[in-house]
């Protein structure tokens, strides 16, 4: 199972962990980072370093997935305050994400960015809440701007 790369390592006790299953937003699971959790979903390796580098550098506590199916798996849906994902993936699409999420009951404010901007996939995206779009490569400015919406959008965290 996937757990995505955790960049913002903090001590822990032990027995404050809520190790049930994680559902949708607001049932309590337990975080380790301070502040929101920014997580990116990008399947070309090089672009998610970049992302990551980026976002990291912004002051953000950021997990990497190499595929939709990853983020999915892992225990970090709950705690993602913005989810920055690529559109065209192998196997599940960042819009076909954002679908079963929605059916999963999370309302996790996306970030979509894509190499090819097709504009019915845009409308279809912002139509289901998607905070923003971007074309690669991501202008920063443009990106730590959506991000800042999307953590206003979730109230700086997962609940």
């Amino acid at each position: 199972m996937g757990t995505g790369t955790r960049h913002s390592l903090r001590p822990v006790r032990l027995d404050s962990i809520d190790t049930s299953a994680p559902r949708a937003r607001g049932n309590g699971v337990f975080r380790l980072s301070k502040g929101p959790v920014i997580s990116i979903v990008e399947d070309v390796a090089a672009v998610r370093a970049a992302t990551e580098n980026l976002v990291k550098s912004l002051g953000f506590d950021v997990y990497t997935f190499a595929s939709a199916q990853e983020f999915l798996q892992s225990q970090r849906v709950a705690e993602t305050a913005c989810l920055i994902s690529d559109v065209q993936m192998p196997i599940m699409s960042g819009i076909e994400l954002q679908t079963i999420l929605i059916e999963r009951g999370f309302r996790i404010p996306m970030i979509f960015v894509t190499a090819f901007l097709d504009p019915s996939v845009k409308r279809r995206a912002m139509d289901a809440g998607a905070v923003g779009f971007l074309t690669k490569p991501c202008n920063g400015r443009a990106l730590f701007q959506l991000i800042q919406d999307a953590i206003r959008q979730s109230g700086g965290k997962a609940e």
